[in-house]
């Protein structure tokens, strides 16, 4: 097949003959095929793949293609050869194949300058050793926020969910935070706290209502020039492109019949994705892979992946994470991985409690599955425990049942943390193992984890070790990462109220940000930075 330049026999003999030394055989040639049409990042993948499995008389070369790929996508991977290359006819030393990495490398970083950044579903930056705070107003973040905050859906209110923090969702890039609550980005200078620029609605479009999609953060997708990101008008979630020094719009989608944008937008190997559904009869839902053009917004592929029931729509959760050649996806309740031609790579189904007679799905935090070493960690609303998963196959590594799980708030140091119905919980990331647990009531939307703060949370408290206070105000707390207990507190007095609401929270430069609110049905926020003061 490889003499004869099937591809597509060659990438069906790496699929028949995984984990063996043909197929890192047919993924080497399927990555110098990539290479050599320009497209580097698929490259990277296959070559990626094929050091897998790769035998002696392979993986120099491999590695070797490897180093080379990365550095014309700007990026520096695996230690420098010792050994002379061939690359086609060509044969390099090791010296001048080094200086040839090194300067394309340099040369990719100068002339691309296209560095994507985005969160997932996690904190944003490391916790901060234990200071005294003091919370200064910068700025606000007010404007479209969507119709009738007030309506009252899914008992959000009678179990205390900031429904308003939860659906933030926070980018730093450089000394710049990007923030969306789904009808608006609003952009802050990170050395002034000042609001730089403010998006407006796409024209024509009717706005939803604010509580649409109820806890869904819609995630940016930023490089260097522009800012995708899903809103909440029309008939459902579409996608909009912005220009990133003036937050102006530039395009959206206004002509996907009987569909809509389910998921964040992504880049894999240099392509503009999202996940779709399309409406179909008997109110069942089509999952498509979506390719767009990230000129024009208009789309260029739509694959088929799966087919789902009716009950999708009723917590609405499609959480992705990009691997360098497929999408992983959760689904609440389908945990499935995709290549970029729609193909399922694997899929799983999680045990998952009906919306209807398990109302409290609704305390369950909407985050996209999280990769770290190799392994992904995953929970849904409506799935009550924590599953570890091998991102090239879907095999099962562990399986945490967590009855009162609300949250996957980080991973630090071979440890997981985890939000419950009471506390905090601490699990081992290698097996599962339960390590320790923090009983932490009115636990805040504000988290922080790892780095010299160990794991950093906001809870709501009436009381002190002295008089009691006449209103509930936030506090911060540090836990020893190895221990579960308590390393510091710091009240926030300036925040008394009857209902505060904190979070998220964003560390910056040894700078902490976070965003103030009061009450379950006002969608302002003051954005706020807490000044350090004292140690404790």
């Amino acid at each position: 097949s490889i003499n004869a330049g099937n591809v597509a026999a060659v990438e069906l003999a790496a699929v028949q003959f995984a984990a063996t030394e043909a197929a890192a055989e047919a993924r080497q040639w399927l990555g110098d095929r990539a290479l050599a049409m320009g497209w580097f990042a698929r490259a990277a993948a296959e070559y990626r793949r094929a050091a897998t499995t790769a035998g002696p008389n392979l993986r120099d070369a491999v590695q070797a293609r490897a180093r080379l790929t990365a550095a014309l996508l700007g990026d520096d991977a695996g230690p420098p050869v010792t050994r002379p290359v061939q690359l086609g006819e060509k044969q390099l030393s090791a010296a001048e194949f080094e200086a040839l990495v090194a300067d394309l490398r340099q040369r990719e970083k100068t002339v691309r300058g296209e560095i994507v950044s985005v969160t997932g579903g996690n904190p944003v930056g490391v916790a901060p050793p234990p200071v005294k705070f003091t919370p200064q107003v910068r700025a606000a973040f007010d404007g479209p926020a969507g119709e009738v905050p007030q309506e009252d859906v899914r008992n959000v209110n009678k179990f205390k969910v900031d429904w308003v923090g939860r659906q933030l969702a926070t980018v730093v890039d450089g000394d710049w935070l990007l923030v969306s609550n789904r009808f608006q980005v609003a952009a802050y200078d990170l050395r002034s706290g000042q609001r730089l620029w403010q998006s407006t609605p796409p024209p024509g479009q009717k706005m939803l209502k604010a509580r649409d999609w109820t806890g869904v953060a819609m995630r940016p997708l930023v490089t260097s020039q522009y800012i995708f990101v899903r809103q909440l008008f029309g008939e459902g979630p579409l996608l909009t492109c912005l220009e990133k020094q003036t937050g102006k719009l530039l395009w959206f989608t206004s002509d996907l019949k009987n569909q809509f944008i389910a998921s964040d937008p992504m880049f894999v190997q240099d392509r503009l994705f999202a996940l779709t559904m399309l409406r179909g009869d008997q109110q069942e839902w089509t999952l498509r892979l979506s390719a767009f053009d990230p000129e024009t917004g208009d789309v260029v592929t739509h694959h088929d992946v799966l087919h789902l029931r009716t009950g999708w729509q009723q917590r609405h959760g499609c959480e992705v994470t990009a691997l360098d050649d497929a999408v992983v996806a959760s689904l609440c309740g389908v945990l499935l991985c995709c290549d970029t031609t729609g193909n399922v790579r694997w899929i799983r189904k999680q045990v998952l409690l009906p919306a209807d007679e398990e109302t409290e799905w609704i305390t369950q935090w909407f985050d996209a599955p999280l990769l770290h070493d190799g392994r992904l960690f995953v929970t849904a609303p409506g799935v009550r425990s924590i599953d570890c998963v091998q991102p090239e196959t879907g095999k099962l590594i562990w399986n945490a049942p967590l009855p009162d799980v609300r949250r996957l708030a980080g991973i630090a140091d071979g440890r997981l943390f985890v939000l419950t119905d009471t506390g905090v919980l601490s699990l081992s990331a290698a097996d599962g193992r339960r390590l320790w647990t923090h009983a932490a009531p009115d636990i805040l939307t504000g988290q922080l984890c790892g780095g010299e703060g160990g794991f950093l949370f906001a809870r709501a408290t009436s009381t002190l070790a002295g008089p009691p206070i006449k209103k509930p105000r936030p506090e911060l707390v540090w836990l020893d990462p190895q221990t579960g207990q308590p390393r510091a507190t710091a009240p926030l007095d300036a925040f008394e109220d009857d209902d505060p609401r904190l979070g998220p929270f964003v560390h910056h430069n040894g700078r902490i940000w976070t965003f103030f609110g009061r009450g379950p049905n006002e969608p302002k926020r003051d954005f706020v930075e807490l000044v350090k003061t004292v140690q404790p």
